[in-house]
C-alpha cells in the first residue's frame, strides 16, 4: 500500500520466487509521473520539514479527507510520533522520486491493483501506470477521495483481495505448500 508499492514491485521483479501474486492499494510506479506538480512537491516537502505539525495536517487531509477534527487530529499527531520531520520530509522526496516503470515488465506474479478514483494523496494515474505495465494486472477502481480503505468499502476490497490470492495459489499450487510454516 502507498510508499511501500514500489518497493514490492522491485521484490517481485529482483525475487520472482518469493512472490506468488501482488495487492497493491493505492500506490504507483512511476513518482515523478504521478506526482507531476513538482513546485507542489517541494511544498510539501519544505511543509513537514519546517512546519511538522502543519505538514502533519495537510498529510492527515490528503489520506483522510473530509474527516472529522478530532479524527483528523489524531491521524496527524500519529504521523508526529511516529517519524521526526526531517525523517518525514527525506520520505516524502524519495517517494516522489522513486521510479520502477522499468521493472514492471520483468514481474511475472499475477498483480491485483486496488485504487480510489479521487485519491488526493496518491493520484489514480499511479495505478494506472501500474495496470500498464505489468503483464498480469487486474484494476479495481474504487470510488471516493480517500488514500485508507473506507469502512464502507470493506467487503469489496476483501472479495477481491480473497479471490485474487486464491486464483494465484490454484494456479501456482506448490506455492501454497512453500508459503506455510512447519
Amino acid at each position: 500500500m502507498s510508499g511501500a508499492g514500489p518497493i514490492a514491485v522491485s521484490l517481485a521483479a529482483g525475487q520472482p520466487e518469493l512472490v506468488a501474486s501482488l495487492v497493491l492499494f493505492g500506490t504507483f510506479a512511476d513518482g515523478p509521473g504521478t506526482f507531476t506538480d513538482k513546485q507542489l512537491r517541494d511544498m510539501v516537502v519544505q511543509i513537514t520539514r519546517t512546519h511538522w505539525s502543519m505538514g502533519s495536517k495537510l498529510l492527515a487531509d490528503l489520506y483522510r479527507p473530509g474527516a472529522s477534527d478530532e479524527a483528523a487530529w489524531h491521524l496527524s499527531e500519529v504521523f508526529r510520533e511516529s517519524a521526526r520531520p526531517d525523517v518525514a520530509a527525506d520520505y516524502l522526496a524519495s517517494l516522489y522520486e522513486h521510479n520502477v516503470v522499468d521493472r514492471l515488465p520483468t514481474v511475472t506474479a499475477p498483480a491485483l491493483v486496488l485504487h480510489y478514483r479521487g485519491d488526493r494523496l496518491i493520484p489514480f494515474r499511479g495505478a494506472q501506470q501500474l495496470v500498464a505495465g505489468l503483464r498480469n494486472a487486474r484494476l479495481v477502481v474504487l470510488e471516493g477521495r480517500v488514500h485508507l480503505p473506507d469502512a464502507n468499502d470493506l467487503d469489496q476490497i476483501q472479495k477481491n483481495i480473497v479471490e485474487h490470492v486464491r486464483g494465484a495459489l490454484r494456479t501456482q499450487p506448490g506455492r501454497a505448500r512453500l508459503s506455510r510454516s512447519p
